[in-house]
């Protein structure tokens, strides 16, 4: 019985989502907004400098409505690469 409980754990909650932060894009979100959503859930620790970072490496309009399972400690680059596929 022990296996099917590791087992049950396991289908429940996904390991590849196990410590990390979800985030939920929803359409009409513009890249300030995602990123104090971002700031707010304590992926990054600064709302307007990675606002900038995502207009300067033109992603801003590239982010994909989806919900994403991010670390604290991925660089600004990670995330962004992560957002913008679907």
């Amino acid at each position: 019985t022990e296996a099917t409980t590791e087992a049950a754990t396991e289908e429940e909650v996904p390991q590849t989502t196990i410590g990390k932060k979800s985030i939920t894009i929803t359409s009409g979100m513009d890249s300030e907004t995602v990123s104090k959503l971002l700031e707010r859930e304590g992926v990054i620790k600064d709302a307007a400098a990675y606002d900038s970072f995502l207009i300067q490496k033109g992603y801003a309009t590239k982010l994909e409505v989806g919900t994403y399972y991010l670390d604290e400690g991925m660089s600004d680059e990670e995330i962004a690469q992560i957002m913008m596929k679907k």
